[in-house]
């Protein structure tokens, strides 16, 4: 663990133009992806120099087959950053995402298939530079399994194997995790769940100490004409087998207003403790998120906050996104 706190501010602006085809409902995507960033201390100095710009530029292609039994896609990109006043060197990433979703039995059973290959910090004491990254790639699959008890009631499930490859440092590791919530759908506008998650992650290198990790929360998603209410409460902890244990608060409040039927609104703020595959990973199952590029540390486990302001406008041969966040990690 680090004892040092790192606050990232960065605009996200981003385009992207489709073009469809027509043969076995698979659709190709061409996209650009500009970030513009504001960083309070970009090279973690203990004296700050002052505040610093990058931009990034990201071409992309992705392919998606979309049909009853298989939702699967691969997407490719290459970014380049540039920093304004040069207080570190220029870098370009490459980030390569396949996802596959089968499935076997419609909202009841479904395997999910998920490989990410891109970058991540070395060392998040120091400067986000080329000479300090690493390739990552990052495996994951397992089955979600959903039990319609009633009209009200549903039990999920899902069970995941992951592993995790680092190309110089020692974090290499595999993962096993299942997830079980009980959801109630008090009536057309609310529903609320009571989540369980559990993982073990064992390090290959055996001086790195193995931990467990255990979720409990709730959830309550309400919708009320355009406008969709989501809040979690709940705990996290990490229990490791040769350092002290880490345990806190987990909440979040979201807000999405559905402004036409091609547009919305989405507000967010959360707390939480995470560790870079996970967040890696969840980035790269979400179509509107940006680079998958991680910017902490293989076997770091981090406290964080997050804010999210984001619109969307999505067509039938384009989408426009334009993203302001606020990030405040606590290593």
């Amino acid at each position: 663990m680090y004892n040092v706190w790192r606050s990232v501010k960065f605009f996200h602006f981003l385009i992207i133009i489709l073009a469809s085809s027509q043969v076995k409902a698979v659709d190709v995507g061409f996209g650009l992806d500009f970030i513009l960033a504001k960083h309070d201390n970009v090279n973690l100095d203990l004296i700050p120099t002052g505040d610093e710009w990058v931009s990034t530029i990201t071409g992309t292609i992705e392919v998606i087959e979309n049909s009853s039994n298989l939702i699967a896609g691969i997407n490719a990109s290459v970014s380049a950053l540039n920093y304004k006043n040069d207080p570190s060197q220029d870098t370009t990433d490459i980030n390569l995402i396949l996802n596959a979703l089968w499935i076997v039995n419609p909202s009841h059973f479904e395997w999910l298939v998920s490989d990410v290959y891109t970058q991540t910090l070395i060392d998040p004491l120091q400067s986000d530079t080329q000479s300090n990254r690493e390739d990552i790639n990052i495996f994951a699959t397992g089955p979600n399994y959903y039990w319609r008890l009633n009209s009200r009631h549903n039990i999920n499930f899902e069970a995941r194997f992951q592993n995790t490859y680092y190309s110089s440092t020692d974090g290499d590791s595999d993962r096993i995790s299942t997830a079980l919530g009980w959801v109630y759908r008090v009536n057309s506008s609310l529903s609320t769940s009571l989540n369980a998650e559990f993982a073990t992650l064992d390090y290959k290198d055996n001086t790195l100490s193995d931990y467990m990790n255990n979720d409990l929360f709730v959830r309550a998603a309400y919708q009320r004409g355009r406008n969709t209410f989501t809040a979690e409460a709940g705990i996290s902890s990490f229990d490791f087998e040769t350092l002290d244990d880490i345990k806190g608060n987990r909440y979040l409040l979201s807000l999405r207003n559905q402004r036409t039927i091609n547009s919305d609104i989405f507000l967010e703020f959360s707390h939480g403790i995470s560790d870079e595959a996970t967040e890696i990973l969840s980035d790269a199952q979400d179509p509107l998120s940006g680079s998958t590029t991680s910017t902490s540390a293989g076997t770091d486990i981090f406290t964080e906050d997050n804010i999210i302001i984001r619109y969307t406008k999505i067509t039938n041969r384009f989408a426009f996104l334009a993203e302001i966040e606020d990030v405040k990690r606590d290593y």
